[in-house]
Formats: C-alpha cells, structure tokens, sequence
C-alpha cells in the first residue's frame, strides 16, 4: 500500500513531427510514403519556399481543441469504519472484506472514496484486494501527559488513522496532511488531502473532534479548514469527505456549506445528499441530508438518529443522485454520490473502463406490485414500454432499484425485463399477468421476487384523502365553517371503503403466491407490507403538514390503526404460503406526515402522488427490506 509520501506529477512534454503536422493525425499516424519531387520543382525559389514551410510546420502542433474542458461522470463516496470502536472495531477482516465488495461493486464508476477511523491492516487488505484502486493512508496520533505524539491504535494490533481510496488512473495526485488538534491526551484529528494539478482536482477526508464538551473546538477546526481548501487550493474543484461528528444546521458546519444556503453559512461547497439537490437556497431544509450514524439493532433496520458524516462537492460539480447505505460493521452508514467532475484543457482518460456485463448465470430479482412498489410519487420514471405504459410511473427511485444496486454481483435485475410494477395495479392484474404469462417475467431463473399489492384494491390513498376533506367538506361538498374537524371520522370512512374489500385482497394474494411458488419454485418471495403514514396521536397536538394541509389528531390515529390491520392480515398470509413479509413501519417512525423529521411522503397538494412515499421514503422502503434477503448484500 502507498505511504503519504508526495507523488510528483510530470508534464507531458510531447513535440508534434513534420509527419503530424502535414497529416493532422497526431502521435496516432500512419507513416508517410516518399513521394518523388519533379526536377522542375526543383528550383532556388522552390527550395527556399519549403524551407521556410518547413519551418513552420515543424514548430509543435497542440492536441485539437486544447481548451476544451471534459466532464467526467463518476461515483464517489465516504465512510467511517468506526475502527477506534471497541463495538466495531474488532471485527477483523469482516470489516475491510465488506467494503471491498461494496467498491467491487461500484467499480469502475466508483473514483474516490474518503475514509476515517480506518485500520492500517484493514487498509491493506484493500490494497491487496482491489488492483485497480490506490490507497493512501494517514496514520493519527495522540499526545501523551508530556504533550509527546503517540501512534493512535484501532481496537487490534494494527495503527489507526484515515485513507482515501482512489482509482488508479487518477496518477499524478499529490499528498499533503493537515493537522487539526493537538490537545494533550486527544486523538490528533486530521485532515488529508490529494491534489492534482493536471485535472486542478482535490479530494480530502476529514475528521473532526467529536462531542458537545468540544464543539467550540469543533468550529474552529471546521474554520481552518475552510481557510486552508481556500489557501492551498483555490480555483480547484472540490471534493470533502468526512465524519463531521454533528448535525447540518450547526454553527460548525456552517464553515463548508456555501453562503446560499442560509442559517450563517459561509463556506465555499455543496452538500450532495442535501433535498435541494443542486438548487441551492436559503430554506432551513436545504442544509439536511440522510441519516448516517447511530446503533444497528437485530432485525429491522432503526433507531439511526443522527447525521455525522458528509460529502460536500464545490458548487460546480453536478450531483445527479446521492444515497446513504448500511454497514453491518460500523455504527455508520456509507454516503454514496454519483456526480459530475469537469476538468479543465482536455484532461482525460484516453479510453474510460466500460461497465461489465452482469453474469448471465445470476439469478434475477423481479419487483412487482402496485405504485408503492413503483415508485409513483418519487420521480424521475423510466420511460414506458409495450408492457408497462406511461401510466405505471417506475421510478428509478423505487425501493427495488435501490435493493438492485445493493445485491449486484448475487443476482440480476434489468429495469426492462423485471421491474413490472405499475401504478394503479390491482391484485387481479398482477395475478393475471401471471398466468396469461403477458410479462413473461417469472420462471426458473428467478432468486427474488419483492411485492406490495392490495392499496389499490382497497383504494387506500384515496381513501386517507376523503379523511382529510371529510375534517373541512360536509356531504354536500360545503366547506364546514367555522369547526373543521368536526366531520364524519375517519374510522367510519375506512369501515365502509376499505374493510369490504380485505377479504378479496386477502384470497388474491394467497393466488399469487401460489402461482409464483409454481413458476419460481427457488425464488426467495418477500410481501412488503404498508407504511404508516400518519405521525402517532401521542407524539403531537393537531398539525400542518408540509403541503399546507390540516390533519386533525383524531384522523391520524385512525389512519395508523387501519393500517397495523391490514398488515396483519397481509402477513398472516404471507408467512402461510411460506413467504415472508416486511413490516416498514419501524424505518417510517418520525418521517410519517406531521413527523418529528422530514415527511417521506407526499402532501395532499402538489404535482406528485398524494399519501405516497417520496424519494426518501422509497429508500426508507428499500432499508427496511434489505437486512431480510438471503442474497449476499454490498454490507458497506
């Protein structure tokens, strides 16, 4: 593994022959034939022509379009391997095994990935592991009672420190470690850097003291590195990665985020996991971002309460989509972003690696089921096809596109051919798809099979909306002035539209599986059951939701109350044809409408599918699914 020794960056250096210069094919010519010259050319005049053409044409020639700027799409990513964690630290080769299928998978989109709390031996592991990547790594240490710096251990034998991960084409980086404290008896927090002049890229991983005894020490850190980013390396693109150890709004963290965003901030870079994406602005929300620290219980995924680690890019570079994974080795989950990086003059690799095709011989995943399972609701759609018109709404946010990405090198999953969900589907078009055989979608090659079916059999969206106008409308369509909420309840709404149809959803559900069971006898079947949408009536009085719209206490309650019944009886059926069945509910806590934290779903007003998971909640979706699949998962 490459020591934090500087590597130098060398010029090009190159001359353009005669040869280039006549033909205009650069280095990349084909060689010349001699061509004979007539006598009568032959002349005083003539040779002084070509002497002076000569001349000219031998001066060096630069590349076509030298001051043409190259965009680069790519991957990045950050990760607190928790090394100095007794919990996670001693973990062994788990650890570093999990991260390099994680960047096996990735590769060779995946260029940079920005480390902290990492061990010297996990470290190289990756080096020996992944042949295409380069890994510089920066020891950290710990001043003793005499203000001397001691090596920092992980929790095993092995030095500690932080790393940035990088792909191998990216040669002519120079190293340079900053140091952030030196309080005797603290861990020294540091941050490193690699810069290339040629691309006038930096990428740094970042450390900062954690803790709210130190946050005054915290700011100042945060503050010199905004002074050095803009010292050492100004006019650069940026990118920052690191544990941060606090939340967005922070006075501390104020020093990355850019003065647009608001709330004192007075940075220089962008958050790419931020909900407002690329339009920066100065609402409170725009300085947010996933989840990414916080215990790992059993089973279901949960009780994750904190933001610690972050990816700030500078302002230029854009961020196409960003998403926080799970470890089950740290007590942090990976950040992941897929961006694009321009480099100035041309710089660019001569031939970018190409994807490899997935192994034919993988099993499939297919996702079925109706809009929670498509995605309506959470943007950007795949574009239709003869089976799946405009009106199915697949998301490329869906919870199943997001599962794809995480089981990639276990099994297979092509959008065209296996995500047949469809907006407004019924548990009798699914079931006759299936047995009409008109998607062609199920058989012996399938490993996966993830289902929600019945919302729209029982109309339930529809149904939580004529809750809401229930609380302002009366039967004549009046408005209720001047008590609203003193309509007709909810629970009575549900009672005479839902609870009919249960037992159709219920006997169609059992045929489904049945028929998957014969047609994909070694197909692992998940039932995902329904979200609870409404925040609990013992958290909050009566509120406003994000889209402007009144929910009443009372309404809430029986909102959630309906639903903890029909996944009950949803997974009563499940679990008898030996399928198993997820409960989302515990991933939802807090994000419901009226929640503590940032509402996953859709408002009653708005361009989107109302009462439907959004973005956030497809991957709330997605978490809640993933730790109950027998394929080997990409853990980090």
């Amino acid at each position: 593994m490459e020591e934090t020794q500087d590597v130098n960056a060398s010029g090009d250096g190159r001359t353009w022959p005669l040869a280039a210069a006549l033909t205009g094919r650069g280095k990349h010519m084909e060689p010349l034939k001699r061509v004979p010259c007539p006598r009568a050319l032959a002349s005083p005049l003539t040779a002084l022509v070509l002497a002076l053409a000569s001349v000219v044409l031998m001066a060096p020639v630069p590349p076509e379009d030298p001051a043409r700027d190259y965009s680069e799409r790519m991957f990045i990513g950050q990760f607190n391997m928790a090394g100095g964690s007794d919990e996670y630290g001693g973990h062994g080769s788990e650890a570093p095994e999990a991260l390099v299928r994680s960047i096996k998978g990735r590769s060779p989109a995946l260029a940079f990935v920005t480390i902290n709390e990492g061990c010297k031996d996990w470290l190289d592991y990756l080096d020996e592991q992944l042949p295409d990547y380069n890994v510089k790594f920066d020891p950290v240490f710990k001043n003793d009672d005499k203000g001397n710096p001691q090596p920092q251990p992980c929790k095993h034998d092995s030095q500690f420190g932080n790393a940035i991960v990088y792909r191998k084409d990216f040669s002519d980086f120079q190293t340079k470690s900053y140091e952030l404290q030196d309080a005797v008896g603290h861990a020294q927090r540091k941050m490193l850097c690699l810069g290339s002049d040629s691309k006038r890229l930096v990428v740094c991983t970042v450390h900062l003291v954690s803790g709210e005894d130190h946050r005054e020490q915290r700011e100042q850190e945060a503050e010199r590195v905004r002074r050095w980013l803009a010292k050492d390396y100004a006019g650069y693109t940026v990118i920052l990665g690191g544990d941060l150890n606090d939340e967005p709004g922070s006075e501390a963290l104020s020093s990355f985020y850019l003065s647009d965003y608001g709330q004192d901030a007075h940075g220089a870079l962008k958050e790419v996991d931020s909900p407002c994406g690329d339009d920066i602005n100065e609402r409170d929300s725009c300085r947010d971002g996933e989840h990414t620290h916080g215990e790992l219980p059993g089973g279901l995924l949960g009780g994750i309460n904190e933001k610690f680690d972050y990816l700030f890019v500078s302002p230029k570079v854009t961020v196409h989509d960003a998403d926080a994974t799970k470890s089950l080795y740290s007590d942090h989950d990976p950040l992941w972003a897929d961006v694009e990086v321009t480099y100035p003059h041309g710089e660019q690799r001569s031939s970018p690696p190409a994807q490899p095709p997935p192994a034919a011989s993988l099993p499939r995943y297919v996702a079925m089921g109706d809009s929670f399972s498509s995605g309506d609701g959470a943007g950007d759609y795949y574009p239709p096809t003869g089976d799946r018109p405009e009106h199915c709404k697949r998301s490329r946010n869906a919870y199943s596109q997001v599962i794809a990405s995480r089981v990639e090198g276990a099994l297979r999953h092509d959008p065209q051919q296996d995500f047949v969900a469809c907006s407004g589907a019924k548990a009798k078009d699914v079931l006759n798809d299936i047995r009409n055989k008109h998607l062609g979608h199920l058989d012996e090659s399938v490993g996966l099979v993830t289902i929600s079916i019945g919302g729209n059999d029982l109309d339930w969206a529809n149904t939580i909306v004529q809750c809401v106008r229930a609380q302002f409308y009366g039967p004549d369509n009046r408005p209720r002035m001047p008590f609203p909420g003193l309509g007709e309840t909810c629970n009575n709404i549900i009672k005479k539209v839902v609870d009919p149809k249960l037992g159709g959803v219920l006997s169609d559900l059992q045929a489904i599986l049945q028929e998957i069971k014969m047609k994909s006898s070694n197909a692992q079947v998940i039932v995902v059951g329904y979200p609870v949408i409404m925040e609990p009536t013992d958290r909050a009085k009566d509120c406003v939701q994000s889209a402007g719209q009144f929910v009443p206490t009372g309404m809430r309650g029986d909102v959630r109350d309906a639903t903890a019944r029909i996944n009950k009886e949803l997974r009563a059926v499940a679990e008898r044809e030996g399928a198993r069945f997820v409960e989302p509910a515990p991933n939802f806590e807090g994000h419901q409408i009226c929640g503590e934290g940032s509402e996953w779903f859709n408002g009653l007003h708005g361009d989107e599918a109302p009462f439907h998971p959004n973005k956030a909640g497809q991957r709330g979706y997605a978490s809640a699914i993933l730790p109950h699949l027998n394929a080997p998962l990409d853990d980090d």
